[in-house]
């Protein structure tokens, strides 16, 4: 009686480390000989987050599996937060990045970075300012613009 199986591994993309129970087999594509049972197979490649799964082994018989790699993000995660404006006189009207976001005071969710906040109130000259905002302290930002 046969107390060992075949597995065949495969990964998209090709050529990852393939490792079984913790043990590095090789690169996909990639057949073993390993006992019958249970095993943890995983593959690796770099610019891709590993991959992990159960194989079934049957002694005597060939079992394959392929699996696919999803490629590692290589946009840093923006992070948002909270921008509180406030103006004098109160109620002016806020656009930030020329979308109208409703009258002062408010608080609205942005992401990180450079934004263009415009207010407009009746009898004011409108104003215009570029900022920069950062939730590296906090995840809140206060702003206060007077009209002229």
């Amino acid at each position: 009686m046969a107390v060992l199986g075949t597995l065949k591994i495969n990964s998209k993309p090709s050529g990852a480390t393939v490792k079984i129970d913790g043990v590095s087999r090789g690169k996909a594509p990639i057949t073993v000989e390993i006992a019958a049972g249970s095993h943890k197979v995983s593959v690796s490649k770099e610019g891709f987050k590993e991959k992990s799964a159960s194989a079934r082994v049957t002694a005597g018989q060939t079992s394959s599996m392929t699996l696919a790699l999803q490629a590692e993000s290589t946009e840093p995660e923006v992070r948002k937060g909270t921008l509180f404006i406030s103006s004098a006189p109160a109620g002016a009207l806020l656009y930030i990045d020329g979308q109208s976001r409703g009258r002062t005071p408010l608080s609205v969710t942005v992401s990180e970075g450079l934004h263009t906040l415009k207010l407009e109130a009746e009898g004011k000259s409108p104003v215009e300012k570029r900022i920069k905002v950062d939730f590296s302290r906090s995840t809140t930002v206060r702003r206060f613009i007077e009209l002229p």
